[in-house]
């Protein structure tokens, strides 16, 4: 019987985690000898796969398994075949076949080459995906993090850029994933997904300690409690500022609470993000409407440096058609929705089963 080779001789066996398509059920075995390792594959393999498989690494950027060949090859993955250089990525394995994957000579060659490409590189030096969100986060860099279950640190990257991330997740338009690289692959990753599982599994955890910048002396006064007013506190705090919110309505959000159902952004989610930023050492004055209860000048006399006005844009644009002043435009529609939901629970809390009054300004329930 012919001895099938095997590790206790000195050979590396290819795990049979194999390329998608790739069957080894009737391949035969090949031996090739890579950096002076004996090898067995299967045949059919390419020099890349059989090196993969045994744990060697053969650098390249162009190949993509399961995909046609680049009409423009980086070249990186030659490799040294009987003294001719071969495209490891596009050379099938063969009997006894002694390849060299590091030498002296494939290490200049591939410096060489990468300088020409990084000077005949004219893309984006930022991710698409970074460059297709309005915050400019990096998000290639997060969810890196995250594939290697650093979600913290992932979520540290991400508030680096955007404070409110546990308020954005739910509602972000997600430009990046239009943007993703994978597209030319199959699908993009699911990116705002993986942004949301970080907030929500830091905050089950409750382990992200922020931290602020040493004191400046400064103060700031921020007028508006909203996601501009708020986000501005943080930045302000983080580089040592303190910072003084002014609100006029009675709690901090804006349009973040008012204006987004609450079956699409839960209350507790604002609450736990305005939290966060306001143990960072955030005053806040509520029930402050400026212009009745302070001005701009009062402010100064009270010793703010600076001022931050953020008070929103709360009324919106009449239709222009015939009628328009008998519709209800969406921001009053959806406060008056959360305000019956508030009494219903109040009432059924409390054991009153009697509806709301339909009376009145309110809009009438289904």
């Amino acid at each position: 019987m012919p001895h099938t080779p095997s590790q206790a001789d000195g050979v590396v066996i290819p795990s049979e985690r194999q390329p998608a398509g790739f069957s080894t059920s009737s391949r035969p075995r090949l031996s090739a000898t890579i950096n002076g390792i004996q090898v067995a594959a299967f045949q059919g393999q390419t020099i890349m796969e059989a090196a993969r498989a045994a744990g060697i690494l053969i650098p390249h950027l162009c190949h993509l398994p399961g995909k046609s060949d680049s009409p423009r090859p980086c070249l990186l993955c030659l490799v040294e075949v009987d003294d001719n250089k071969v495209r490891a990525c596009r050379t099938l394995l063969t009997e006894g076949m002694t390849i060299q994957t590091a030498s002296s000579e494939l290490i200049r060659h591939r410096h060489e080459r990468l300088q020409q490409l990084a000077r005949h590189h004219y893309g984006d030096c930022k991710a698409p995906c970074t460059l297709a969100c309005p915050a400019g986060i990096n998000v290639q860099g997060y969810v890196s993090l995250i594939a290697r279950g650093e979600h913290v640190a992932a979520l540290r990257l991400i508030r680096e850029r955007n404070p409110l991330a546990g308020i954005v997740c739910r509602v972000c338009p997600r430009f990046c994933e239009s943007r993703c690289r994978r597209i030319l692959v199959d699908e993009p990753i699911s990116i705002n997904h993986l942004k949301r599982f970080a907030v929500e599994y830091t905050r089950k955890l409750d382990n992200l300690v922020e931290t602020v910048g040493v004191a400046s002396g400064h103060r700031v006064a921020v007028i508006g409690g909203g996601p501009a007013g708020l986000s501005c506190a943080y930045f302000l705090r983080k580089q040592g500022h303190e910072v003084t919110i002014f609100e006029a309505a009675d709690k901090l959000g804006g349009m973040a609470r008012l204006a987004i159902p609450s079956f699409k952004m839960p209350n507790g989610d604002v609450e736990a993000e305005i939290n966060a930023i306001i143990r960072l050492g955030v005053k806040v004055h509520t029930g402050k409407r400026w212009g009745h209860d302070f001005c701009l000048a009062n402010l100064k006399e009270q010793g703010f440096d600076a001022i931050f006005i953020s008070t929103g844009l709360h009324r919106q644009k009449a239709l222009d058609i015939p009628g328009h002043e008998l519709a209800m435009d969406g921001l009053d529609f959806s406060a008056a929705i959360e305000g019956w939901r508030c009494l219903a629970l109040h009432r059924q809390g409390s054991g009153h089963r009697r509806q709301p009054d339909r009376g009145g300004d309110g809009p009438r329930r289904p």
